[in-house]
């Protein structure tokens, strides 16, 4: 049995000075008929913290897709009209940030 060791560097963020993240993208507000709706999800991070997009409200059927960081919904032939649709930007520290729009 032989031992080995490694330095790794540790970053150490204080709660203190967290900020909240900022949505930086601007939500897609109208589509066609039958089209289906996705919306890029952009935000900054003064501390770059991961940031995650979460959806506080929407329409039945609409979601986050985390991997692409990608608002989709895909309305239903019932579903029309204007929808009121709320984005949660979230840092690892409690840092959030909402986004509030009209589709």
């Amino acid at each position: 049995g032989g031992e080995a060791t490694q330095d790794v560097p540790i970053r150490v963020v204080s709660q203190a000075t967290n900020t909240t993240p900022r949505i930086t993208s601007n939500p897609v507000l109208a589509i066609r008929d039958d089209d289906a709706y996705a919306y890029g999800l952009t935000a900054s991070d003064a501390e770059r913290d991961p940031v995650l997009f979460s959806l506080d409200k929407g329409p039945l059927g609409m979601w986050v897709d985390v991997e692409s960081q990608t608002l989709r919904w895909q309305p239903r032939d019932d579903q029309e009209g204007a929808f009121e649709v709320g984005v949660r930007a979230s840092d690892p520290f409690l840092g959030t940030t909402t986004q509030s729009f009209f589709v």
